[in-house]
């Protein structure tokens, strides 16, 4: 399966003039946006944060310069303050775009996983027989390569609907998957049940009670 993925930009900017002699000690001195991440300057240390950890990032222009926020996946915040405006935006763009690049390359390189998982699990929902533990078992090891994805905060934008939804049933089934073959199994013996009726009303003289069948049913199945 192939996926389309952006190419990755690289902006930079550094404290303004102006903000050196205002603020001297601001949040952040440099700060820049490349294929490996975001790297900056925060109290005199130098910090990268790589680009699958962003979460949301945040411009906003000052009367003289710019600031920029980054907020990281495990909660961390971070500000970098006194850049030029017109290289605050720029920086600010970049890291939307390669953010969204990060996020699809990583797609990009598990697109045939997902796209097997996700087959897979749809047709274990659609199957017409009893479900046994294994093959939720099976599911479920064949998914556990797509966790990073399945970790990451996701909008709307950065990827498709197609892709998205994929990820979304993957990630309820391994939630939810032994509930939901619990479920499909009752379904399936109630269907058996009535699609026998006839036949057990008929086989003998004192034909099963209701919760005789189900029982039989639940003991030829398990």
């Amino acid at each position: 399966m192939s996926f389309p993925t952006l190419g990755f930009v690289s902006s930079s900017a550094h404290r303004s003039a102006i903000a050196k002699l205002v603020c001297s000690r601001g949040d952040g001195s440099s700060l820049l946006c490349d294929k490996s991440g975001v790297h900056f300057q925060l109290n005199g240390t130098d910090k990268t944060l790589p680009l699958i950890d962003l979460v949301d990032s945040q411009y906003s222009p000052g009367w003289f310069w710019g600031t920029i926020k980054l907020v990281a996946k495990n909660g961390e915040r971070f500000r970098i303050t006194g850049l030029p405006k017109s290289g605050a935006r720029g920086l600010a763009t970049a890291i939307v775009h390669n953010h969204k690049a990060a996020i699809q390359a990583s797609v990009a390189s598990l697109a045939d996983h997902l796209a097997h998982a996700d087959s897979e699990i749809t047709a274990f929902t659609q199957r017409r027989s009893y479900l046994s533990a294994q093959i939720s078992r099976y599911l479920i090891s064949i998914s556990n390569c797509l966790k990073p994805l399945l970790d990451l905060e996701l909008k709307p934008a950065q990827l498709p609907d197609t892709i998205l939804n994929q990820l979304s049933r993957v990630a309820n089934f391994r939630t939810n998957h032994q509930r939901l073959r619990e479920v499909l199994n009752e379904k399936f013996v109630e269907e058996e049940l009535d699609r026998t009726k006839s036949f057990l009303d008929q086989i003998e003289k004192n034909p099963l009670t209701p919760a005789q069948r189900e029982n039989a049913g639940a003991i030829v199945h398990h």
